[in-house]
């Protein structure tokens, strides 16, 4: 009983892993067939995003699904929290409707470099 325990104590930490992608990727280059590799052990618990994390690096991590992202703002990978957030979105791209967190690739925005901007400007 305490190895069945352990074993799917471990498949939830495995699923909230942030998994950066090789350099040079960014999540608008993935392909569906990329996004959702190495990610079969977490469907229980939610589904692939492809999001930056508060370091500005790519990478793909297993999250619920957001339904309803408010407009202005994208997901994000919190390292601090291991767990999805949201912030405002930068540059051009943004999305001007709620979203579903899965979408924001959608939004070129959501993936500007937000190194170097001090909190209140987010």
């Amino acid at each position: 009983m305490k190895i069945f325990i352990f074993a799917s104590m471990l498949a939830v930490v495995l699923c909230q892993e942030f998994k950066l992608l090789q350099e040079g990727k960014t999540c608008p280059d993935l392909t569906l067939e990329e996004l959702y590799e190495g990610m079969d052990d977490c469907w229980d618990w939610g589904e692939p995003h492809c999001l930056t994390d508060d370091q500005d690096r790519h990478g793909v991590v297993c999250a619920k699904e957001r339904p309803e992202i408010p407009a202005g703002y994208c997901p994000y990978y919190n390292t601090d929290t291991s767990a999805m957030e949201e912030r405002s979105c930068i540059g051009k791209g943004c999305p001007e409707k709620p979203f579903p967190s899965m979408a924001s690739v959608r939004y070129p925005g959501c993936y500007k470099d937000y190194s170097g901007k001090l909190k209140g400007e987010l």
